[in-house]
């Protein structure tokens, strides 16, 4: 029985070894650069090379692997390279909000016959919970395009000829610095639309992410396939508004 148990044991850690080999192999083959998503559109190549030195992606991939190993080895599981999931931001708000405070409800369990202004109570927490972990991100990167826009040479032109700062900022600087914010807003609208189920589950809003996760459980084709199609319009209008929004911020862009 012993030396079953031990081949057995054996077996398990040599297809936990072959898997994690496997899982390391798929992200090394993945695109893109995860400082550079860390950091922005907007990252020197200074931070972007402390970043890659501080995460130790400047390093061989298979000291990276031994690296990863041992601290699962140890316990030590890594960082998340992002923000908070969704629902953590929402268990701390509700914490704060509902049970210290007790300002706010922490169900938004909406009666159906209430109105617009008594169910906004109900959806502050919601949306606080799913606005919070792209505001960073947005205010972020509005200051340092903002900055880089301020030094530059047609900026000091304005300034030269005597304008207001404020005018400076509203009128001509603000509209250009707001170019790369919008597409990292339009980006963000999926990043909102899969953290909605998650939050409409922890504050049981009867929302489209509820609706379409019981679609899925039940095999309810036809509504699975409605609230797909809405969500894939939510998506597209979106990046239609993003474009529109370019159009208007700067009539230099033309589209054919």
């Amino acid at each position: 029985m012993f030396q079953f148990f031990l081949r057995r044991l054996t077996f398990v850690l040599f297809i936990l070894f072959f898997v994690s080999l496997i899982v390391f192999a798929v992200t090394e083959l993945l695109p893109g650069d995860a400082a550079q998503m860390i950091l922005g559109q907007k990252a020197t190549p200074a931070t972007l090379t402390a970043l890659r030195v501080r995460l130790g992606l400047d390093q061989p991939a298979p000291v990276r692997y031994l690296a990863w190993i041992g601290g699962v080895l140890r316990g030590d599981w890594g960082e998340s390279l992002i923000i908070f999931p969704p629902f953590v931001i929402a268990v701390f708000l509700i914490i704060i909000f509902s049970l210290w405070l007790r300002w706010l409800p922490a169900s938004s369990m909406i009666e159906a016959d209430a109105n617009l202004f008594s169910s906004l109570r109900f959806l502050i927490l919601p949306t606080l919970t799913l606005t919070l972990g792209a505001l960073a991100e947005v205010a972020r990167l509005t200051r340092a395009s903002l900055i880089e826009v301020v030094n530059s040479d047609y900026i000091r032109t304005a300034k030269s000829k005597g304008l207001p700062s404020q005018l400076i900022v509203w009128r001509h600087a603000l509209r250009n610095a707001l170019l790369p914010v919008i597409s990292v807003l339009a980006l963000n609208i999926g990043y909102l639309m899969s953290g909605t189920v998650l939050v409409e589950s922890v504050f049981a809003y009867p929302g489209l992410g509820r609706l379409l996760l019981q679609a899925i459980s039940q095999r309810d084709l036809p509504l699975l396939q409605g609230v797909a199609l809405i969500t894939a319009a939510i998506y597209t209008l979106a990046n239609l508004a993003a474009d529109l929004a370019y159009r208007w911020l700067n009539p230099r862009i033309r589209y054919s």
